[in-house]
């Protein structure tokens, strides 16, 4: 009788994933530092400031970035109304998604 035929030899193990991309931008290369803070290689700085949680964040962090002030809420709600106000054929309904005076009464409530 003819001798069996030999086990096929197991498949090999699939190639390990690729390594991330290092960044080469020198701004992009970070060091994690205490108290929110990031060192890049260039020398600047980077803080991590934490905003309130009230539908208001991107308008508390625009304050903070502009004037160190958080509390610019109303002020920059209103020049967003205005400024959709003042320009109807850039702010319309396609790009605001909705009545562009509806948008504006509606970017100036708090919980919007």
């Amino acid at each position: 009788a003819p001798a069996p035929a030999p086990a096929p030899a197991p498949a090999p193990a699939p190639a390990p994933a690729p390594a991330p991309a290092q960044p080469t931008d020198s701004t992009s290369t970070t060091t994690p530092t205490t108290a929110g803070f990031v060192n890049i290689k260039d020398g600047g700085m980077v803080i991590k400031r934490t905003m309130p949680d009230d539908n208001s964040c991107l308008f508390h962090a625009i304050g903070y970035v502009l004037e160190n002030k958080s509390n610019k809420i109303t002020e920059l709600r209103k020049l967003v109304s205005k400024k959709i106000a003042s320009d109807p054929i850039t702010y319309n309904e396609a790009i605001l998604g909705s009545n562009p005076k509806e948008y504006q009464n509606w970017i100036l409530q708090n919980n919007s």
